[in-house]
């Protein structure tokens, strides 16, 4: 399966695992692919200027999917409306496969950082040792810029 994750920006890579693993949970058996379409490669000149359908258009066209992944951070929107604008633009494309809006409510890096694993496969060190003393899970929430905090874990900086 050709899995096209179409993303806010580059830090939206650590997606890419999250999406795998739930394909994986419904489908175990499928060998899954995922391509990520960041806006600032397809069109670099007009990037941050394209609305989402024009986005959406040209992943479909650059690479060839079986389902196109939409993630659009909340940035202080209600989910409901981001999903409402994901699938506004994928109406507005004329999206020819199937299609999933991605919307968390708190910045994805703050779902990695209760998992050491998922840090470590993101950093491409899956068998590491080096401890990294993750925040607790209750406290993920109110990290004032969880971003910055798995960038530094990925650099092998840990959280103290």
């Amino acid at each position: 399966m050709n899995v096209t994750l179409l993303c806010d920006g580059p830090s939206d890579k650590s997606l890419m695992l999250i999406i795998e693993w739930s394909i994986r949970q419904l489908r175990p058996r499928e060998l899954v692919e995922i391509t990520l379409a960041d806006p600032s490669k397809l069109d670099r000149k007009r990037a941050g200027s394209l609305p989402l359908s024009q986005r959406i258009r040209l992943a479909i066209e650059l690479v060839e999917t079986d389902l196109l992944v939409v993630h659009r951070d909340a940035e202080g929107a209600e989910p409901a409306e981001r999903t409402d604008e994901i699938q506004r633009a994928l109406s507005a494309s004329d999206v020819p496969v199937p299609s999933v809006p991605l919307v968390p409510v708190r910045m994805t890096e703050a779902w990695l950082l209760s998992d050491d694993r998922a840090i470590r496969m993101a950093a491409g060190n899956p068998n590491g040792t080096q401890p990294l003393s993750l925040p607790r899970i209750r406290d993920l929430q109110s990290l004032p810029d969880p971003k910055q905090l798995l960038a530094n874990l990925l650099a092998g900086q840990p959280f103290n």
